[in-house]
């Protein structure tokens, strides 16, 4: 089940995170996977998790056996048990074994039609310009479709049918490409047909189920949480529900209003990828927190149904302020 944990303060998400792991898993040597998005994070959590985790009336705890990895790093867990059983290389689609593949195809098809914007762009009639601009942009191009299949899986599965459609929903139907983009989806089938195989996003739908059936086959503990993110990539999400079905999932968000979270819950945003610029904004009083709370409104939203049960984590001073007992401010703090 994936459990969402909120709180306003990442100090009361962590003291969550360490009460929750201070309880051992059946295996007590299986290491504790805490997905983080940086390496500062990864830092600042093990320290705050060693003044809990074991500690004395000194805090002098310890936190180890515990990876932390990036949430590309626990998605790539997730798939590669089952991505070459179904013919897909995941490693040729990572933005730095990308740049060959593109190079290929640049040279294969830059004279067609469909690519004309493109070679403007590098100026291919011009014989220095075009070896000048040529690597600089593949490597512009490779981190694009990586970034694509990690952020639309629906889109890139789309192209892969030769539906050259942006993947997101507009009343019900797939939303055209920009004039501009148009030469994506045809450069991309070129770089699929170098590759020589599909991508994982063909066939994410037969990965999570197979997630689902053959869960023993993921190198994962029966316990993972993912702490503080403020945005998890749709292919991230889409599995989650999946690994959720079998294990405990804990997902660790800061997240500034209770009544916020409720607001949107009781009004859930209709299911498929939606394009930011054309999402209704919600309606919330508070100026400061309709312009900071985007980003958090819009991972709820994605979520959806995927969340099993979500507590609010009140810190103890709001709890204090709500039950009367706060009292006068210390001096300096007005």
């Amino acid at each position: 089940m994936l459990t969402v944990h909120r709180a306003e303060c990442a100090d009361t998400l962590v003291e969550v995170l360490a009460a929750t792991m201070s309880a051992p898993l059946p295996d007590p040597m299986t290491t504790e996977v805490v997905a983080v998005a940086a390496h500062g994070v990864e830092r600042w959590l093990a320290q705050q998790l060693a003044g809990t985790l074991g500690a004395g009336p000194e805090g002098d705890g310890i936190a180890a056996n515990v990876d932390f990895p990036s949430p590309a790093q626990l998605l790539r867990r997730v798939i590669d048990p089952f991505a070459a059983d179904r013919g897909v290389d995941a490693e040729s689609w990572q933005a730095e074994n990308l740049l060959w593949p593109v190079l290929a195809a640049l040279d294969e098809c830059i004279d067609d039609a469909a690519l004309a914007m493109l070679a403007r762009h590098i100026d291919a009639t011009g014989d220095d310009t075009w070896r000048g601009r040529k690597l600089a942009t593949a490597s512009t191009i490779a981190r694009l479709f990586a970034d694509y299949g990690w952020q639309r899986p629906q889109m890139i599965a789309g192209w892969a049918r030769g539906e050259d459609t942006s993947g997101a929903l507009i009343d019900g139907e797939l939303r055209a490409l920009e004039l501009s983009q148009t030469w994506q989806p045809r450069l991309w089938r070129e770089v699929r047909k170098q590759i020589g195989g599909p991508h994982i996003a063909e066939i994410l739908d037969d990965v999570a189920a197979a997630v689902r059936a053959e869960p023993g086959r993921i190198d994962l503990p029966l316990r993972l949480s993912i702490f503080g993110p403020t945005r998890i990539p749709q292919m991230l999400r889409e599995l989650l529900d999946a690994v959720a079905a079998n294990r405990e999932v804990g997902l660790y968000l800061a997240h500034p209003s209770p009544a916020l979270w409720a607001t949107i819950a009781s009004d859930p945003a209709p299911p498929g990828l939606r394009l930011r610029a054309l999402r209704t904004p919600r309606p919330v009083a508070n100026p400061l927190l309709a312009s900071l709370s985007r980003d958090v409104q819009e991972l709820q939203e994605s979520l959806g149904a995927t969340i099993g049960f979500s507590k609010a984590q009140l810190i103890e001073a709001f709890e204090d302020f709500e039950a009367g007992r706060m009292g006068t401010l210390p001096p300096g703090a007005r």
